[in-house]
């Protein structure tokens, strides 16, 4: 379900209803709450920031005099030594600070982290270092645009969104409400002058493309492979349908899901047989937290084209999200089939095939 947005593509969320910002402020901080946890675990955890970071271990938990630049500060440094001192630890700590509403979609921690190795989140884990925009702040609700890069040089860029929570048990901690992957389409989008391709072109372009896609030798190779049928799948080939399509992508992008849907429809309505159409409402449907009608769209998805992994990779993350590991697995295997060196997906469908007791293959 990953759609681009202009020069960029904004993918799933690992929590429904993000509202982006706009405008920068400040807010203040309220009283600190005590959180106990041995020793043991302090020194450990303490191990883990230092000397990235000048935070005690009792900042490895919410708490309100922590600003949400810390909070982004401290889930980037844990994420970067995942496995320190325990694997799989640093997403332990980015789930600590998941916001309430943000759990009711990740929770539990065995969720998340399937989550967090999907291919979409997995370059967060280990990455070599990272650049990061200004906080933006308005009231009670933040966030800050991160690239993380890894050894090789390769950047993938995330949108975090915070909100300071009104009540209960983290009242007044600043926690993450979502993290939004944020990719760079292929060189080829910037060129506007390049011709429409008629319907059997672009078939046989996408044929080819997928058969290079089932034997690239790398991950590399496979991403720009990836990016090239991405930008056909978005050809509708009608001026009018391109419009509407910049429209909705731009609604999404804004957090204005409802709206980005009623565009979507007519989308779908005009030209029913464009697949993208309905992968975008999909997307737009299970950034809304409409799980069911974003399922009913991704089906219709696959009956115009078979092959869409992005379509069958948001399958697998909404399985994810309700529980359903057998869904989840035969989801992922179907996308590792049409793309085997894709970034993360043969480590995340081992761990399913661990996770139900399956033998590999």
């Amino acid at each position: 379900m990953q759609f681009p947005i202009m020069r960029v593509a904004l993918s799933l969320c690992l929590i429904i209803g993000c509202q982006p910002l706009s405008n920068q402020a400040r807010t203040g901080h309220a009283e600190k709450i005590t959180i106990e946890k041995s020793t043991t675990v302090q020194q450990d955890q303490t191990k883990l920031l230092t000397p990235m970071h000048p935070f005690d271990a009792d900042s490895l938990y919410p708490n309100p005099d922590l600003t949400p630049d810390q909070v982004v500060s401290i889930q980037l440094a844990a994420l970067k030594q995942n496995d320190v001192p325990t694997p799989d630890f640093g997403i332990e700590v980015a789930f600590r600070f998941a916001s309430p509403e943000n759990k009711q979609v990740t929770a539990p921690l065995e969720r998340f982290i399937e989550l967090v190795h999907n291919p979409l989140y997995a370059p967060m884990l280990n990455y070599d270092g990272d650049e990061r925009g200004a906080m933006n702040i308005v009231g009670n609700r933040a966030e800050q645009k991160v690239v993380l890069i890894d050894k090789t040089g390769k950047a993938a860029s995330y949108l975090f969104m915070l909100s300071k929570q009104p009540a209960g048990e983290y009242k007044d901690c600043w926690m993450t409400d979502g993290v939004v992957r944020l990719e760079t389409q292929s060189a080829a989008s910037n060129d506007t002058t390049r011709k429409r391709l008629s319907p059997k072109e672009k078939l046989d372009s996408l044929s080819t493309l997928f058969a290079q896609l089932k034997v690239a030798k790398t991950e590399l190779e496979t991403e720009r492979l990836q990016a090239e049928i991405w930008e056909l799948w978005m050809e509708s080939g009608r001026e009018d349908i391109d419009v509407l399509m910049t429209k909705g992508i731009e609604e999404m992008s804004l957090g204005n899901y409802s709206r980005a849907i009623d565009v979507f429809n007519a989308v779908t309505e005009l030209a029913p047989e464009f697949a993208e159409g309905w992968n975008k409402r999909a997307t737009a449907h299970y950034l809304n937290g409409d799980f069911k009608n974003s399922m009913k769209d991704i089906e219709k998805t696959l009956a115009l084209e078979p092959r869409h992994f992005g379509a069958i990779s948001g399958l697998g993350m909404i399985y994810i999200a309700v529980g359903n590991t057998r869904g989840a697995l035969k989801a992922y295997e179907t996308a590792l089939m049409l793309s085997p060196k894709q970034r993360g997906l043969k480590t995340l469908v081992e761990e399913l095939r661990r996770k139900l007791g399956i033998r590999e293959m």
